[in-house]
């Protein structure tokens, strides 16, 4: 199992890229029709690759372009409805649930309590682990998953638990509420408010220790 560390890019660093370059969201019937079969690697693991190599955010398309290199050799077995519907898999689910995976990173970090973060690309796509975080006070290491409080999600993360093994115990669920705006680019965002789960998991590991400093916000 291999772990890849993950580059830190501000909250709203990600937030102003996103500005100056919309998500684009392709219908989800075609993601969902052609588009669901096994991807040749681990998706996300793609999209971590391309930043490692790149040192900075990119776009969809970029996302998208660097994805067929890599599976350029297994790109024959795929129809092009297939190849069309994949593409359509990159742009609405792997691309928008890395930049979630970054952003809520950069929220946690922003707050001072945590110094450590890795995404097995393993576990996000056996068991829908997205982000383990370690304390910066000795705590044991949080686990998180993210998701978008809607039916589609829900079901996903439903049956990644339930066929391809479960999420680890103690596994904290950070929601994404739907009820926001798309914006700034097109998409909703995180914020310190949904984070509560993750704080309240902390304030059990370390007691009366945490005090009022772990009062946080809701921007």
């Amino acid at each position: 199992m291999k772990e890849t560390a993950l580059l830190y890019i501000s909250s709203d660093a990600i937030e102003n890229y996103c500005a100056n370059h919309p998500l684009e969201w392709p219908e989800r019937s075609v993601a969902n029709g052609e588009g669901n079969v096994l991807t040749p690697t681990p998706a996300i693991a793609v999209f971590f690759r391309l930043l490692t190599k790149t040192g900075d955010l990119f776009t969809q398309q970029a996302y998208l372009s660097f994805a067929w290199q890599e599976w350029a050799e297994s790109r024959h077995k795929f129809t092009q409805a297939q190849i069309d519907g994949l593409g359509a898999r990159l742009y609405r689910n792997f691309y928008p649930s890395a930049i979630d995976s970054l952003h809520v990173w950069a929220l946690l970090v922003e707050t001072g309590r945590f110094d450590k973060c890795v995404i097995d690309t393993v576990a996000d796509a056996v068991g829908k682990t997205d982000i383990t975080v370690w304390p910066t006070l000795n705590g044991n290491p949080l686990r998180i998953a993210l998701y978008t409080d809607n039916p589609y999600s829900r079901a996903r993360t439903e049956y990644k638990r339930e066929f391809r093994g479960a999420a680890p115990r103690g596994t904290i669920d950070v929601t994404l509420k739907m009820d926001r705006p798309k914006q700034p680019g097109n998409k909703r965002w995180y914020n310190q408010a949904d984070l509560t789960p993750i704080f309240n998991a902390l304030r059990g590991q370390l007691g009366a220790t945490t005090g009022p400093a772990f009062a946080i916000g809701g921007n």
